[in-house]
C-alpha cells in the first residue's frame, strides 16, 4: 500500500482540494482506501465527490449518502461541506482531470 498524504481542515475545504484528492484517487493503483481521523467529513465529501464526478451520480444523491448517519458527517460542525458540494464545478473538474 502506497500512502498519500492530503491535508485537509473540514472547515476549510474547496473545490481545488477536491480537486487534488480527485486527482490521487485518479491515478492511484487500484483498490485504495481513503481516511481521514474519523471517517467521516473529510472522507465523506471526497467520497461523495468521487461519486459526482467519476460514477455520475446527481449531487442530490452522493449528499443524501454523505448525511446518512451512519457515516457520522458532522453537520452542525461542518455545514459547509453541503455547500461545497452543491457548488461544484462538476464539468470543470472533469476537464482539470482529463475526463
Amino acid at each position: 500500500m502506497q500512502l498519500e498524504h492530503l491535508p485537509l481542515k473540514a472547515a476549510e475545504i474547496n473545490e481545488k482540494d477536491i480537486i487534488t484528492g480527485l486527482q490521487i484517487i485518479n491515478t492511484a493503483q487500484k483498490p485504495i482506501l481513503i481516511h481521514c481521523w474519523h471517517g467521516s467529513d473529510r472522507t465523506g465529501v471526497m467520497t461523495a465527490a468521487y461519486r459526482i464526478v467519476f460514477e455520475n451520480w446527481s449531487k442530490e444523491d452522493a449528499i443524501k449518502e454523505f448525511r446518512r448517519p451512519e457515516f457520522g458527517y458532522h453537520e452542525k460542525w461542518y455545514p459547509n461541506l453541503v455547500d461545497l458540494l452543491n457548488d461544484l464545478d462538476v464539468t470543470k473538474i472533469r476537464d482539470e482531470l482529463g475526463l
